[in-house]
């Protein structure tokens, strides 16, 4: 892999890995294999039980340390405050996360951006409940080593930077328990996630996780993955973990030096509904309702308005035992190239871009001035398409109804 990819790769498996830099000293990597996997509800209890975390955190990748890095992290918030220790060239950077504000800074640039995001209405920590999805799915099963389908797990809200929440899944996997194991001094319950299809450009072959056994939180995680051939390993550990330790507000601030260089951006205005019908009282979006697969409810309505690039979208997330399918609507149609080579679809009257990314598969297309998509990491091919031709039909219903009340006007 070239240094000048590398970077960039770093960024991209952060997300996934809930990185924000350490050191490794595990032992007992086998786990014993005697131990009785926890309840669901004890797992998503016991993470809903701590307010804060402090943390060496190491990153390595291919076996060599990449980062290593000081955080205070408020996983039910978001709230992040993390130093680079290491490598010498990034020491001191930081970046710093409230629920208004978040600030990345190069020390040795002494530049920092800031990063409005009041507007954004985060999406609630749905780390719990995919603790409890997998120890449920778990608990299904007679024999702790079998394998069950589940998405993988997702990132602790933790991400240097703010991002429009989504659930950090790469295509459906299964997991099955590994029993326990030692990671730096603390007990934890480890997790093996394996994809069903590692097939295309891009794939998470495994995943490894390990759950404090007090917290249920991921103090190590390790992944590899492939892209164009080439496989590539992750190993993030939490090192020195200090659970609620005394952390004042003060601490998820922060203040250039002076002479620092600021640029400013914001992020779209964004609010979550309970609810289509509560979206389209208050904000008067023409939405059609998909057909979605038996299991499936809704999890949340999104409304995103972007003044700076002029677009607004609407997005539906649906969920089940497994995964999400998530549907989206954009009223402009030059601000989304896809990713990767795409497959034409006949969807009725339109023709889609159909494409599958690691084990996880999207369609899209473009009518009457907007762009439509629907994606999920579980359901198969053809359903995804169903749900498409479905959209494409309550679409033409909605814009129908519209034109008939204008009309009548």
């Amino acid at each position: 892999m070239s240094r000048t990819l590398r970077p960039a790769l770093v960024a991209v498996l952060c997300c996934l890995l809930l990185v924000t830099s350490g050191c490794s000293a595990v032992t007992d990597l086998t786990g014993e294999r005697t131990a009785t996997p926890p309840s669901a509800a004890d797992a998503a209890a016991s993470y809903r039980g701590f307010d804060a975390l402090e943390a060496t955190v190491v990153t390595e990748v291919d076996g060599e340390t990449e980062t290593r890095a000081h955080v205070v992290q408020r996983p039910s918030t978001g709230e992040t405050w993390r130093e680079t220790l290491a490598p010498a060239e990034r020491a001191d950077d930081r970046v710093v996360s409230n629920r208004s504000v978040t600030w990345s800074y190069d020390a040795s640039e002494n530049d920092a951006t800031r990063i409005d995001t009041s507007r954004f209405e985060a999406a609630n920590d749905s780390y719990p409940e995919y603790l409890r999805r997998v120890f449920a799915a778990l608990d299904r099963t007679e024999d702790s080593e079998v394998s069950v389908g589940v998405s993988p797990l997702p990132v602790v809200p933790a991400t240097p930077t703010p991002q429009p929440p989504g659930d950090a899944t790469v295509g459906q996997q299964t997991v099955e328990y590994a029993g326990t194991a030692t990671v730096d001094g603390r007990e934890t319950h480890v997790v093996r996630l394996v994809t069903e299809d590692t097939d295309g450009e891009f794939a998470v072959r495994n995943q490894t996780v390990y759950l404090d056994a007090e917290h249920f939180f991921p103090i190590r995680q390790r992944m590899a993955f492939r892209m164009d051939g080439n496989v590539t390993r992750y190993d993030v550990t939490y090192r020195n973990v200090t659970f609620d330790p005394n952390v004042s507000t003060d601490r998820f601030r922060f203040d250039p030096p002076e002479g620092t260089t600021v640029s400013e951006t914001s992020l779209p205005e964004s609010t979550t509904y309970d609810s289509v019908e509560a979206l389209r009282a208050e904000t008067n979006a023409s939405v059609g309702d998909p057909t979605v697969p038996d299991g499936f409810s809704l999890r949340e309505a999104r409304y995103t308005v972007s003044t700076e690039r002029n677009y607004t979208t609407v997005t539906r997330t649906y969920e089940n035992e497994t995964g999400v399918l998530s549907v989206a609507v954009r009223n402009r149609t030059d601000l989304f190239s896809g990713v990767g080579e795409s497959e034409n679809v006949s969807l009725g009257p339109v023709t889609g871009q159909y494409r599958e990314f690691g084990a996880s598969r999207s369609v899209s297309w473009t009518a009457n001035g907007s762009y439509y998509s629907v994606s999920s990491n579980v359901v198969s091919r053809a359903t995804l398409l169903d749900v498409a031709r479905s959209l494409v039909r309550a679409d033409a219903v909605e814009r129908r109804r519209d034109y008939g009340r204008a009309y009548s006007e």
